[in-house]
């Protein structure tokens, strides 16, 4: 911001003098004309009378003491004329440049305030700021205000709707989603489930015809969409249509790493499968708590960490030192911490790359206020623990230090 209104500054400046120096130049070096300015014409008139007034002394016509009053007369009318046109001309001469020079600035700003972006710079800097709210009620309020100063912004307006969502205030978060989904035209899937999964929640956990109905709009625009295939599911079941519900509960597993998520999903598939009268066999143990290939970590926060936005999102992984990406993983929200985590195969990122295959690995616990894992607040590392599921390692996530 400073060194945009530095850069307006210079180039205003530079403006001013390609006013400035070519009028004091025209100043100290006026151009010849062809034509007797007033001055001269006044001085022609002075020369005119005076040698009149000599033949007249010459003659006799005029007494000496006559001669000397006239003449005097004559040089004093002629001296205030061609004096006040000099004066005049000097008090122009001074004024335009002064004129010109200010005016330059002043249509500089007009126009940018009319024309420009200034607007946005200060919406850009407003947003920018949220970052560094650390307190949940505090960027909904400011939230809040940049939603009221820029209505059109339908994206400030997501983030807010995302904040009551968090405090629980489902009936404002349906409102701000509303109004999302409006103003993109009912084009994009994210807003429109958004709005029918506040729209569940205020109604206490009920799918009614308006949610059906945002569910079915939202998978025809993003068939993959995971909020809309778990809502879908919700539906079918309340429905009774466990058949549906299985199969959507299903496709969506496929695609769930999560394995909190994983879990709900695999829960919810039973229940259906148990109200279908079939048969669920318990889940096998799986090879890696077996071969007891895992990893129990204790995480908790620092006492330097206040309160931490409901966007908040805290990812545990397990990695080595040779490689970045993680062996295996599991999110979290800030919310649920303290936790204990436990990093087996059945966790693992990729495919092919398992625990069970090294010996000791690197624990790392980071946190992202945006909700990307990509994006690291703050972060801790534990280095060379064994993967053996002995023991709980302790993990305290402090702040970055400056």
């Amino acid at each position: 911001m400073v060194q945009l209104w530095v850069l307006i500054a210079v180039l205003t400046v530079m403006a001013m003098m390609f006013v400035v120096l070519p009028l004091r130049h025209y100043q100290r070096n006026p151009p010849v004309s062809d034509e007797l300015d007033q001055d001269e014409v006044n001085l022609v008139l002075l020369r005119g009378q005076l040698a009149e007034l000599d033949e007249r002394q010459a003659s006799g016509a005029v007494s000496e003491q006559e001669y000397c009053q006239l003449r005097t007369e004559i040089e004093r009318r002629l001296l205030n004329d061609v004096g006040a046109e000099a004066a005049v001309k000097e008090r122009r001469n001074r004024v335009l440049p002064l004129a010109l020079t200010a005016l330059i600035p002043v249509a500089a700003v007009a126009m940018y305030l009319n024309f420009g972006a200034s607007d946005q710079i200060r919406q850009r800097a407003a947003i920018q700021e949220l970052f560094q709210i650390q307190s949940a009620k505090e960027m909904g309020v400011a939230l809040e205000e940049i939603v009221r100063q820029w209505p059109e912004d339908y994206q400030s307006r997501f983030m807010l709707a995302g904040t009551y969502m968090g405090a629980g205030r489902f009936d404002l978060a349906a409102r701000e989603y509303e109004a999302v989904v409006n103003q993109t035209g009912r084009q994009q899937a994210e807003p429109i489930i958004q709005l029918a999964q506040a729209l569940y929640l205020g109604a206490g956990n009920v799918v009614n015809e308006k949610v059906n109905q945002l569910i079915e709009l939202a998978l025809a625009l993003e068939p993959n969409n995971s909020t809309a295939l778990g809502l879908a599911g919700i539906s079918a079941f309340e429905a009774t249509d466990y058949r549906k519900a299985i199969s959507v509960w299903e496709q969506l597993l496929s695609r769930t790493v999560d394995p909190m998520e994983r879990d709900a999903l695999n829960t919810g598939i039973t229940k259906a499968r148990q109200a279908l009268g079939e048969t669920v066999a318990a889940p096998e143990s799986s090879p890696a708590s077996a071969s007891g290939a895992q990893v129990k970590v204790q995480v908790s926060l620092g006492a330097d960490f206040a309160e931490l936005p409901d966007s908040a999102r805290v990812f545990v992984y397990a990695t080595t030192a040779s490689r970045s990406m993680p062996l295996a993983i599991a999110p979290l929200r800030a919310a649920d911490l303290p936790r204990e985590v436990v990093l087996d195969d059945r966790s693992a990122m990729i495919e092919g790359r398992s625990l069970s295959a090294y010996e000791q690995v690197d624990i790392v616990a980071r946190i992202s206020m945006n909700g990307d894992v990509m994006t690291s607040d703050h972060e801790v590392r534990l280095t060379g623990v064994n993967v053996n599921g002995d023991r709980s390692n302790a993990l305290v996530i402090t702040r970055k230090q400056p």
